[in-house]
């Protein structure tokens, strides 16, 4: 039995995307490991598609900044100026 490729590495990408005035969306796209445009390409696809809206306050969404991680990943969120 002759082998293929063999094991495909993956890669996941979790994409944010809002306009600023309660509207925000999220998702995660996934790609072979050395297309990485292609993934965030999908998710950007997949979070257009499921915007959902969320009460401002003093006109912000994020209320406070927080920040989290789980092994080799972090995540911040806060409030950027333009």
């Amino acid at each position: 039995m002759k082998g293929g490729f063999g094991r495909v590495f993956t890669m996941k990408v979790l994409v944010v995307t809002g306009n600023g005035k309660g509207t925000i969306g999220y998702a995660v796209g996934w790609s072979p490991l050395f297309e990485t445009n292609s993934a965030i390409l999908k998710a950007m696809k997949f979070a257009t598609r499921r915007l959902q809206h969320v009460e401002l306050l003093e006109g912000r969404t994020i209320y406070n900044v927080s920040c989290s991680g789980w092994m080799a990943i972090r995540v911040s969120i806060g409030v950027m100026y333009l």
